[in-house]
């Protein structure tokens, strides 16, 4: 088998492996879902005027554990680098609020961003990426406050009714909405599922924030449960300062253009040929190897063209073929010109070595004639060669 099969062989068995680490070019959707802790809120005024109440000063809303979803669509540039769009839901529940606990009642937040990620091609099973992204966000409040048998309410709320030892029962609706720029820090890692080319799971830890205020509208009842006094009926506002999330999500991404990448059909093993037909001595082939975006010879390069012109002069070759080749990273003008660059160094290595100048030809092939097929934008090391083939 001749270096050059054997180098191929390589590439077709370990292709579904390479392709699968690859930065992701083109197309993608992803959804994902998991779990947010959500940090306090601190109501930095509030009142009721039609009822003359003021609430509490500066007191914390404590908001519980919840839950989010995301889905989003994107695009790879092949380097690493992605950008999306993204929608996701938030909610949590209101664990405490002014007036005291919370029976029923959550905050929601529906957010638009545009993200930017880099995935880093380490060589590993797993990716590592970092990301980050900048939006709005709708928060919405639909908790309901109560508080049964609370006694000296006037002095809480300041209202202007004295109840004295009187039980009364308070109740504080909001329901309301407002709107704040958000943005948000994304860490974690994917990784290829290996049945389904395309398809990868993410692990991620997302950092959030809505730092603008939001007021809400809120519909303020107190209720007299034993001895005399009106029921006092109001509606109000309360200006919650902005607040941060924190999020561990668990996600799946779908790249097309990935998926549409196969492997290339097995090479038919060709049929032996009569015996009374003397086979016909195949042409010495050598690939000289060159990294990425580098015309330069490397010195194990220096020493396979070595052993093509010693091979040369004891073979008595009269003609030796030079062509140059690029992988996809580059536009096509860039690789067809690089390729060039290539095949003209090793063609001048040759000439150092004793091989007549008269004797080679060069030729450029760009990224058109890949010894291992991949998408648009992939660095691959076996792509980025010059053929030496001796006749």
């Amino acid at each position: 088998m001749t270096r050059r099969k054997l180098y191929l062989a390589t590439s077709v068995f370990m292709l579904p492996a390479i392709a699968s680490a690859q930065p992701i070019n083109g197309l993608y959707v992803g959804l994902g879902t998991g779990v947010d802790w959500h940090g306090d809120q601190r109501s930095v005024a509030g009142n009721t005027p039609s009822l003359s109440i003021a609430l509490p000063g500066q007191p914390l809303n404590i908001i519980g554990q919840g839950g989010l979803g995301k889905a989003s669509v994107g695009y790879g540039f092949g380097n690493g680098l992605r950008a999306e769009l993204e929608g996701s839901y938030r909610q949590n529940p209101v664990v405490k609020n002014v007036t005291g606990p919370v029976y029923d009642g959550d905050e929601r937040q529906y957010s638009a961003m545009i993200n930017a990620y880099y995935d880093f091609d380490l060589g590993l099973f797993l990716k590592p990426f970092v990301g980050a992204g900048a939006g709005v966000t709708v928060i919405t409040w639909k908790p309901v406050n109560r508080i049964f048998n609370f006694v000296g309410c006037c002095g809480y709320f300041g209202s202007p009714v004295d109840y004295g030892a009187n039980k009364v029962d308070v109740t504080n609706l909001a329901n309301d909405s407002g709107t704040s720029y958000s943005v948000q820090a994304m860490a974690g890692f994917s990784f290829p599922i290996a049945a389904v080319p395309g398809l990868s799971m993410s692990a991620e830890y997302r950092y959030f924030a809505a730092p603008h205020k939001v007021t809400f509208k809120n519909l303020l009842t107190i209720k007299p449960e034993t001895g005399n006094g009106p029921t006092q009926v109001g509606w109000g506002k309360t200006t919650y300062s902005g607040h941060t999330d924190q999020s561990l999500i668990f996600g799946l991404t779908y790249a097309f253009d990935t998926a549409r990448v196969a492997a290339p059909a097995a090479a038919a093993v060709p049929a032996p040929a009569p015996a009374t037909i003397p086979a016909v001595q195949p042409a010495r082939s050598y690939l000289v190897f060159f990294d990425w975006d580098k015309a330069d010879l490397t010195a194990r390069a220096k020493q396979i063209i070595a052993e093509a012109a010693q091979s040369s002069a004891k073979t008595n070759t009269t003609r030796i073929a030079v062509a140059g080749h690029a992988d996809t990273s580059g536009t096509a003008g860039y690789n067809q010109g690089l390729s060039m660059k290539r095949a003209e160094a090793v063609a001048a290595e040759l000439v150092k070595d004793g091989v007549a100048r008269t004797a080679i030809s060069i030729s450029a092939f760009g990224s058109t004639k890949l010894l291992v097929p991949t998408a648009a934008g992939v660095r691959e090391p076996q792509n980025r060669r010059v053929e030496i083939v001796l006749k």
